[in-house]
């Protein structure tokens, strides 16, 4: 995100498949939190490069910052599979930047591993937190959710957030990605309606806004939830694949990946709508 910065944080942050969820704190001030997110470097002088020019992104005086991404690199040989370092100064370089940067590792639940290639599998994806952080933010949790399709297991990112406040009514752009949205709005509208002219249309939006109201709790649900319980579901038939590579199995398998890719895609549109709010 370049110098940028997050007023209160009000998205999580989910690496890998590019989504997420971070909550602000519970404060009644505005807090500012740089959060710089990590791009891949593969070279020790790549990463050399992007140590300095993170060190020359940290803020001044006592403001909290955040780091995190594909570090592709370990911290630690327990951090690896095979509990191998086949580049030890490479993971110097890594512990040093981070004591320079005045920074802590956030912690996880979840895997302990966030990047694999089927042979190996190494904790190269990571949240660090400068040591103030707990000024700001009375819990922090950061999660490694399933891979998916990818290599690397997105890293989500939560903190505690405010009370909720009542919102007007928003369309949502992720609505239309459900099979029955179209023909819910079609019957709804065709319903008959008293009223002449302008009357009857505003009659038939107000009876359409508290029908979707209803339909996105009901029907729709939360896009977040049940992203987590496909997750689940992936899960489940990767193991199962794992331990038996059945034709049956692969179907299972890639039939719950494609419903996880739709309701990530859910889950994306609902972030960037709220995001360009």
């Amino acid at each position: 995100m370049g110098n940028d910065k997050l007023e209160c944080m009000e998205n999580s942050i989910k690496r890998g498949h590019g989504r997420g969820r971070c909550r602000p704190p519970k404060r009644n001030k505005s807090v500012s939190a740089p959060l710089k997110r990590v791009p891949s470097k593969k070279s020790r002088n790549g990463r050399i490069s992007l140590w300095e020019g993170l060190l020359e992104c940290k803020p001044e005086g006592s403001c909290a910052w955040i780091v995190g991404g594909d570090f592709n690199v370990i911290e630690d040989p327990l951090e690896h599979s095979l509990g191998a370092v086949s580049r030890p100064t490479c993971m110097q370089d890594f512990s040093e930047f981070i004591v320079d940067a005045g920074l802590i590792d956030a912690g996880y639940v979840g895997s302990k591993y966030t990047w694999t290639n089927r042979r190996i599998w190494k904790r190269l994806d990571r949240v660090l937190i400068s040591s103030n952080w707990s000024e700001y933010f009375n819990s922090f949790k950061v999660e490694h959710l399933h891979r998916g399709s990818s290599d690397h297991c997105p890293l989500q990112i939560s903190a505690p957030f405010l009370p909720n406040l009542v919102s007007s009514f928003r369309f949502q752009n992720m609505w239309v990605l459900h099979p029955e949205f179209l023909q819910t709005v079609r019957l709804n509208c065709n319903f008959p309606c008293s009223g002449k002219g302008m009357f009857r249309m505003v009659a038939k939006l107000k009876r359409l806004k508290d029908h979707l109201k209803w339909w996105n709790k009901e029907v729709f649900g939360n896009v977040m939830d049940k992203a987590r319980d496909l997750e689940s579901l992936v899960a489940d038939a990767e193991y199962l694949f794992d331990n038996v590579p059945s034709d049956s199995n692969r179907i299972v398998l890639s039939l719950s990946k494609a419903n996880l890719s739709l309701g990530l895609s859910k889950e994306e549109a609902f972030w960037k709508q709220k995001a360009a709010c």
